[in-house]
């Protein structure tokens, strides 16, 4: 099982959730680094859309909030992208930068990054294959980490920077000093605002996958606790089916939906 953070409060379980489905808002902190990663979960249906916050200088979990990474599952490599780009539904109120890292194996090591999509713009986009040459590119289906910064920050391993941007438009595989060692942190921190990354290629990460049973729907993940009976009213109560259709009839919320998720809960992970 993936090693996922907390990257969301109690507080946060019972605020706006975007289970799988067209946008997935940001719940609490998605954190900085792959450990501390906020996985896109649902039912395996496709996400058109991240949207969250980078807070800046107000503490979240003891740091600086600089910085958002999120686990997702890529099922099109060919078809994959990521930007802010508001002609693909992105947007970010700051100068942005997207990275791709491995997530499958080797977990945290850099595939791709962009700064600007182009030189009439500071919105970044990643495209399936890089443009500088290393030939870095989207091999497989499965998954992967997507994070985003304001500049100047970007991603390091200990041996430095992990991606080398010859410009800022290109699109870079992990050619810099760093790249052969997988990422630990940010070599700064960056500008901060509200984003939306839009994306193609995307789906939702079933929660059975992450969680220990389908009661599990919130970090920590492998232990039940408030956040997933916090989490589960929320969702029920707005009739979210993606993680509250527990039991038939399928398709509709009700008591036995209830009944069901009590009983995951009470049996433990």
């Amino acid at each position: 099982m993936l090693r996922v953070g907390y990257g969301l409060m109690v507080g946060a379980a019972i605020g706006a959730h975007a289970a799988a489905g067209p946008e997935w808002m940001e719940m609490g902190d998605a954190g900085r680094t792959p450990a501390q990663a906020q996985p896109v979960t649902g039912n395996g249906s496709g996400v058109l859309i991240i949207s969250g916050r980078l807070g800046g200088t107000g503490l979240v979990n003891g740091v600086g909030d600089f910085h958002d990474v999120y686990l997702i599952r890529i099922d099109d490599p060919e078809s994959f992208r990521a930007t802010t780009l508001v002609e693909f539904e992105g947007f970010a109120a700051f100068d942005a930068e997207l990275f791709l890292f491995q997530a499958d194996g080797p977990e945290g090591f850099g595939l791709l990054a962009n700064l600007d999509a182009s030189a009439a713009t500071t919105d970044p986009l990643i495209t399936p294959m890089a443009t500088d040459g290393s030939q870095a590119s989207i091999q497989e289906p499965g998954l992967y980490y997507l994070a985003i910064s304001g500049k100047p920050a970007v991603p390091i391993s200990f041996d430095g920077p992990i991606f080398n941007f010859a410009s800022q438009t290109e699109v870079s595989g992990p050619d810099g000093n760093g790249g052969f060692n997988a990422f630990s942190d940010w070599l700064s921190d960056g500008e901060t605002g509200d984003y939306k990354v839009g994306l193609r290629g995307v789906v939702s990460i079933p929660i059975s996958e992450i969680g220990c049973d389908p009661a599990d729907i919130a970090p920590p993940y492998g232990v039940h606790d408030m956040t997933d009976v916090l989490l589960f009213l929320s969702e029920f109560s707005g009739g979210v089916l993606d993680l509250t259709d527990l039991a038939p009839p399928m398709g509709s919320l009700d008591f036995s939906d209830v009944v069901a998720f009590l009983l995951e809960f009470a049996d433990g992970c």
